[in-house]
């Protein structure tokens, strides 16, 4: 177009005409495979080529997530240390019977535990102050990461391909992963290069041999890759920030599945192990012991004092 460019025409014209061919930076991304469900067969190769997802550079991460809280692996939980109870004096008490255990209410003699500690002072205006001055506090900003709640539901299909529910700004989106995301469960925490998110997901099991379980999801598309990845069923592709937790999701899984599906056997394993136990050992109704009091001496509340009880 360099023929309908006067020559005398002021430079600022020919940048804005650069800057209107240049195109919005992309980044390929190869996780999301778009226009599956609504494609034939045929063209599913030629799909899985050309329309893989290109999302803003700004809604992209580099693949490096991790998980960054214990996982669950069926390993038994240390158990709790006894906790230290003092000398109750028992004072009246009250046995209700129930179907197959009692429950005793027990009104007690004040033990005299000692008053919570009361709450630390506020922080003063120059405490804070010398607090964003200290070279770990810019530190601490260096390293900061967004933080960012996930609360996904999940139906996995025969243990290969999984549904996903989520929300986003109030917009529904749904979409078909081949990651068994039972795999994904046991932890809290995980990071992106970006993001450090929380966690918390809903997740349940579907069978295609039982016809009437796959009326509401249908059957899982296939995306034509041999890699974690996800197509959209519902919500708005062009929202980059959207679909970006579930891209951090499936390269978590690429970068950690060896663990992930170790964890999840073990799971697995200490459940069954944990059922053939119970029902060996069934176990034997308990009474429940409820002790309360008053106490004698109320601690004083805002310089003045109240009727507490007290309960274990």
């Amino acid at each position: 177009m360099k023929h309908l460019v006067p020559e005398n025409a002021p430079s600022i014209t020919i940048g804005v005409m650069q800057r209107m061919k240049t195109p919005t930076p992309h980044k390929p991304c190869k996780r999301y495979v778009s226009g599956v469900l609504n494609a034939p067969i045929k063209t599913l190769t030629a799909l899985t080529l050309f329309f893989v997802c290109g999302l803003p550079l700004h809604a992209q991460d580099e693949g490096g997530a991790k998980i960054v809280s214990p996982v669950a692996d069926g390993t038994p939980a240390l158990p709790a240390s006894p906790k230290e109870l003092p000398a109750f004096t028992v004072r009246s008490t009250t046995v209700r019977q129930m179907e197959d255990r009692k429950i005793i209410m027990q009104r007690v003699s004040d033990p005299g535990l000692p008053d919570p500690p009361p709450p630390p002072p506020p922080t003063t205006k120059e405490e804070l102050e010398a607090l964003r001055a200290s070279p770990e506090w810019q530190e601490r900003i260096d390293d900061h990461k967004e933080s960012k709640l996930i609360l996904l539901s999940a139906a996995v299909v025969d243990g290969k391909a999984t549904l996903v529910r989520w929300y986003h700004d109030g917009e529904e989106f749904q979409a078909w992963s081949n990651v068994n995301f039972n795999h994904l469960s046991g932890f809290a925490e995980f990071e992106s290069d970006r993001t450090r998110y929380s966690f918390i997901m809903a997740v349940g099991d579907i069978s295609t041999a039982k016809e009437l379980e796959l009326e509401w999801p249908g059957k899982p598309p296939e995306l034509g890759v041999d890699y974690p990845a996800f197509t959209l069923v519902k919500g708005d592709e062009s929202k980059g920030y959207a679909l970006a937790m579930m891209i951090a999701l499936h390269d978590l899984y690429e970068n950690e599945q060896d663990k992930l599906v170790a964890a999840h056997d073990g799971r697995l394993r200490a459940r069954a192990e944990r059922e053939a136990w119970l029902r060996a050992n069934p176990p034997q109704p308990k009474d429940t012991v409820i002790q309360f009091w008053r106490r004698e001496t109320p601690a004083k509340t805002n310089g003045g004092s109240s009727n507490t009880e007290g309960a274990k």
